[in-house]
């Protein structure tokens, strides 16, 4: 126990010498490793060391057993090999094993530091950063709230790519944008899809006149839709993990009223249990310890139908994305926040420019300058 507290201890301090120097403010992100070194010792307490990999997700477990296959697996000869060592996320486990850590704790470790950049990019993202708002604290829960720091307490890798795609929708370094891509793609390679698939909808969907914003939001979101349906389809027969629908087209209800329940954040009411393992119950609590599991999603939904003039591409491209992922996912027993989280911090902030807008007052009618107009998807 001593020594996991020490580890945790000095993980979490490495963590903050790496990240929070480099934040404009840094209460926040240090709040946060405090609490997670906290949070991870007292998991570690409560259910011991082979407990906490069942702790909220059993993928943990998983996880553990993957470290080990990269010493034993031999080379990785197929692509499915590689996506299945997922190196990029578990690479730093096997490092940390090697100089004496505990490989499960270094995963809460790598997860904490992904939550930890995600703020930073959001803090420091050129647009609010010029306006000033993305130093304000009440903006903090919509983009990096308390669900983040939830996820660094766990050995998923949920929050790298939240840190993937929040870098590539609104960062400022094309080669570290590719690389962000690159990074989703080989840890869940259908998001990978989606996002190029979003991207090339996106193209195409604006060549309708800027003025018929409700005509490129309903041809978006449907063809989304229709996508992920064919998607799917196309995964489960090319992996043949699972029985792909005989016609994808269209999407029967069921489907629809999965999309309509992700993009709202109630996956809760899908629930399998013999799947998931928890009650309709404990689900409900979860979402309401994590309020802005709901919120965010849904106000982003919401926030669509104002036409403003900025961030549309960006906009359109994260529904694009988002809705052809959960095309795919909500077909499956893979159906949780989880498959929401990496979305959300971009979803947050494109909440919180709507909201700056409204307040300004600024949208289809006065246009900001052309250099205001440029998204980070462009």
């Amino acid at each position: 126990m001593l020594l996991y507290a020490a580890q945790a201890t000095m993980l979490g301090a490495l963590a903050w010498i790496l990240v929070v120097p480099h934040c404009r403010r840094r209460l926040v992100p240090t709040a946060a490793v405090v609490l997670w070194a906290v949070g991870v010792t007292a998991i570690f307490r409560r259910y011991g060391a082979d407990g906490l990999l069942d702790f909220y997700s059993n993928d943990q477990r998983y996880h553990q057993f993957l470290v080990g296959k990269l010493e034993w697996g031999g080379r990785p000869l197929l692509f499915s090999d590689i996506e299945e060592r997922r190196y990029t996320f578990l690479g730093w486990a096997w490092l940390g094993r090697a100089a004496g850590f505990d490989e499960v704790l270094v995963l809460k470790f790598v997860a904490l530091v992904c939550s930890l950049v995600t703020y930073r990019i959001v803090e420091r993202e050129r647009e609010l950063d010029a306006s000033g708002a993305g130093a304000k604290l009440h903006w903090v829960w919509l983009t990096t709230g308390p669900v983040m720091l939830f996820f660094s307490l766990l050995a998923l890798r949920e929050t790298m790519l939240a840190m993937s795609l929040t870098y590539l929708f609104v960062g400022r370094n094309p080669s570290l944008r590719l690389a962000a891509f690159a990074n989703a793609f080989l840890l869940r390679p259908h998001l990978g899809i989606a996002l190029a698939a979003g991207w090339g909808l996106v193209w195409v969907v604006r060549r309708i006149p800027a003025a018929w914003h409700s005509l490129r939001l309903g041809v978006t979101a449907v063809t989304s839709a229709l996508l992920g349906a064919w998607l799917l389809a196309v995964i489960g027969r090319v992996v043949g993990s699972w029985t792909p629908p005989e016609s994808p087209f269209p999407p029967d209800k069921d489907a629809v009223f999965g999309i309509l329940a992700n993009l709202t954040g109630l996956q809760f009411l899908l629930v399998d249990t013999v799947t998931i393992e928890r009650s309709l119950t404990n689900l409900i609590v979860t979402r309401a310890l994590f309020v802005e599991t709901i919120a965010v999603p849904t106000l982003f939904a919401l926030s669509l139908f104002v036409p403003f003039v900025r961030f549309e591409r960006l906009r359109l491209w994260v529904l694009a994305s988002f809705v052809i992922y959960l095309g795919v996912i909500t077909g499956t027993d893979f159906t949780s926040f989880r498959q929401t989280l990496p979305f959300m911090p971009t979803m947050g902030l494109l909440v919180v420019h709507g909201w700056l807008e409204l307040r300004e007052g600024r949208g289809r009618g006065t246009p900001r300058p052309a250099e205001l107009e440029r998204s980070a998807a462009g």
